[in-house]
């Protein structure tokens, strides 16, 4: 069935936006490199990356990163002789927000590095936003001892992180010695202070290499794995979330693998594959709609949802700061002072559609769908859409 479509007026131009910033590999515009772009761009600004490929970067303020087509951001393989710096890495003051749009991180750590780095590692960014992207941590391409794996996103101090239609991994670690069960897992998004928001969306935990027990005495333990060791990790995956809050709708989220344990040359046994999170509260919103058609300049974007049971209402405006209750209506995402657009929808409506001006400044506005079932009396909400508009 096609999605039935009802068309409003957004108030866009009362949303802020940003000074935008075109960056083009192959461009003959002021900026071609984006570390350049981004040290250039004041607070606040949506830097449009044209594709391309490019190695670590880091931001010191607020910035909304947007790539069309899709860019890849990768750390190079070195040499380190410490430990690895992120492919992105955030350094903030408390209050900063960072939006990626359309991205994709995947690195390669080498033979000389301490540690692998992290896909994005954020310390004092408030809030951190992934949409339409792809988060990877470092993947070990040789090893010389014992190595941890890297998270995809770790967020110290974070109060929101949200991850929308994205996959975000850890990389395993891998054991190398004879003494150690193994690595333990890291976790996909460690973000232990924040309010973590997966819909649509794929997060996987640090898994751990075959751990291979080559010592001449004693078996790992006196029964088969999951053992413990005498010394060193435990060789258990990694949780797929850290976080205070969790709040999920269409999400696959999932541990890392336990090390595959063998006693020479035997197996021996497989240790705990990691939690699917380790959280303070944990929510799940029902999975009404999802996003049919991106947003971009001058088209027409859709939101499509299964046929109402009820009458229902759907609101049309700017992300708010965190979930919040409205009208003792818990975990609503449009922020109720940005300009709404409310529109009734009667039973068997399947889809909603918004159309974007072709205003270039518009580029990197995030527009958030949720829509109320008006069920028994009450407001049922559910999950949100938050579509960003590309170019």
């Amino acid at each position: 069935m096609r999605p039935r479509r009802f068309l409003v007026p957004l108030l866009l131009p009362s949303i802020v936006v940003g000074q935008l910033i075109v960056v083009d590999p192959n461009g003959t515009g002021p900026y071609t490199d984006l570390q350049t772009a981004i040290d250039a761009a004041p607070s606040g600004a949506t830097i449009h990356v044209v594709g391309g490929s490019w190695e670590a970067i880091t931001v010191t303020r607020s910035l909304t990163i947007v790539a069309e087509p899709l860019a890849t951001v990768a750390q190079s393989l070195g040499p380190w002789s410490g430990a690895q710096p992120p492919a992105i890495e955030l350094q903030g003051t408390g209050s900063e927000t960072f939006t990626l749009v359309n991205v994709r991180i995947h690195s390669s750590a080498g033979c000389l590095a301490s540690a692998a780095g992290s896909g994005v590692d954020s310390s004092g960014f408030a809030q951190i936003h992934v949409f339409d992207s792809s988060v990877s941590g470092a993947v070990w391409t040789c090893v010389t001892g014992d190595v941890r794996g890297a998270r995809g996103i770790r967020a110290q101090g974070a109060n929101l992180v949200h991850v929308e239609r994205s996959t975000v991994r850890a990389s395993p670690g891998v054991p190398d010695t004879q003494w150690f069960f193994g690595i333990d897992g890291v976790p996909g998004i460690d973000a232990p202070t924040a309010t973590v928001v997966v819909t649509h969306s794929t997060v996987v935990g640090g898994g751990c290499e075959p751990s291979n027990w080559l010592s001449p005495g004693p078996a790992p333990g006196p029964v088969p794995c999951p053992c413990t060791g005498p010394q060193g990790g435990s060789g258990t995956g990694g949780p797929g979330i850290l976080a205070a809050a969790l709040i999920e709708a269409n999400a696959v989220i999932q541990g890392g693998y336990g090390c595959q344990v063998t006693w020479m040359g035997q197996p021996w046994g497989h240790q705990p594959d990691g939690p699917r999170t380790v959280v303070g509260s944990e929510t799940m919103l029902p999975v009404t709609m999802i996003q049919a058609m991106p947003f971009r300049l001058g088209s027409t974007g859709q939101v499509a949802f299964p046929p109402t049971q009820a009458p229902s209402l759907l609101a049309i405006g700017g992300p708010s700061f965190l979930p919040e209750m409205v009208g003792g209506v818990a975990e609503v995402f449009v922020d109720p002072g940005q300009p709404l657009a409310v529109q009734f929808l009667g039973t068997g409506a399947t889809g909603f559609s918004t159309p974007v001006p072709t205003w270039a400044d518009l580029i990197g506005v995030k527009l958030v769908h949720q829509r109320f079932d008006l069920m028994s009396g009450a407001i049922v909400p559910s999950n949100p859409v938050i579509g960003v508009v590309m170019p």
